[in-house]
């Protein structure tokens, strides 16, 4: 479906004669809306995910969900706005959405994760307050796998703090005995391994794997050098924006003692064996064929993507989920030295 079918068919969702006839097929409506999403990340996607696309797109999911709040459509296309702020930074409508959701929603588990992006991107807001209202909503919310993603958030954020490991202990341990589902379970004993494995300063466990371009490579074999491990996918929104730094870092020291190992957790390996090919990305690439399961996103508690592991010439972790130009300090200053 072209943008010009798609505009037309927006134009006609949200007519009035539509609102008349929708009452009587609400399946049918549903099912073309579904499929109207499916072909937006399309477009989205191909468009290197776009943000005056991914505006326009959740304004109009956003209001599909207003009038058919009570649906699993609507649902889905609140999740996806979501989606698309949290990839954008937008602001305008998320305060006023989640102000629809009482306590009970299930809703609060798929929009929590990119409310954190929409705070961490946009300059007006206070990520503070995000933090604070994941303490209310912990306390308050009904739906046990809504209160463990919430848990999780919290988790993530407290291990990224030195000083507040223990908090971060008490959070994991927490996730475990709520046992809302077997993935949050998982998480949380994922958290524990990492406090006591993958801290700062401790060797990353050696793993041995094959490339997408069938050569085996091996942490201890990168024995010398400084790399980075950055787990990914082609679908990751937030890991597209990392490609440039990775690439100017890899081309600019790749003959001085430093490289990066990308691990994709792609569903597909062609559409990533393509993605590589058309944004030029020379380093080496690793394809997980259990996605989230597999063995060596485990080893690294990999539990959302970008995730990042800065190692030292001896495999000695110095730095996690480093950033833009964070990272490429990061990494100038130790090349440099």
């Amino acid at each position: 479906m072209n943008r010009s079918a798609l505009t037309i068919f927006v134009l006609l969702l949200f007519s009035p004669f539509y609102i008349v006839l929708g009452q009587a097929t609400v399946a049918e409506v549903d099912t073309t809306f579904e499929n109207y999403m499916r072909s937006a990340w399309e477009e989205i996607q191909e468009a290197e995910f776009s943000d005056s696309l991914q505006n326009t797109y959740s304004k109009e999911f956003y209001y599909y969900y207003e009038e058919n709040s009570e649906s699993e459509t609507g649902e889905k296309a609140l999740a996806q706005a979501f989606m698309m702020w949290g990839n954008t930074g937008k602001s305008d409508y998320f305060k006023e959405a989640i102000q629809t959701l009482d306590y009970e929603s299930e809703l609060w588990r798929m929009i929590i994760l990119p409310m954190s992006n929409i705070y961490a991107r946009n300059e007006e807001l206070d990520i503070s307050d995000y933090y604070d209202l994941l303490y209310y909503l912990s306390d308050n919310l009904e739906d046990q796998k809504s209160r463990s993603e919430v848990v999780l958030a919290l988790l993530r954020w407290r291990s990224t703090q030195e000083d507040k490991k223990n908090d971060a202990v008490e959070l994991a341990r927490e996730l475990v005995e709520m046992n809302a589902e077997e993935f949050y379970v998982n998480q949380g004993l994922g958290y524990l391994h990492e406090f006591e494995s993958l801290n700062i300063g401790q060797k990353a466990p050696d793993f041995e794997l094959q490339t997408i371009d069938g050569e085996y490579i091996s942490l201890s074999s990168l024995k010398g050098q400084y790399t980075i491990l950055e787990f990914w996918a082609t679908w990751c929104g937030p890991c597209i924006p990392e490609i440039p730094h990775l690439k100017s870092l890899y081309e600019k020291y790749r003959d001085d003692g430093f490289t990066v190992i990308g691990i994709s957790l792609d569903r597909d390996k062609d559409t990533l064996v393509d993605f590589i090919a058309e944004k030029d990305m020379p380093w080496p690439q690793i394809y997980v064929t259990d996605g989230w399961e597999a063995e060596l996103p485990r080893l690294f508690n990999v539990s959302g993507i970008p995730r990042m592991y800065l190692l030292d010439p001896d495999g000695v972790i110095i730095g996690r989920d480093l950033r833009g130009e964070e990272m490429v300090s990061k990494v100038e200053n130790l090349m440099n030295d």
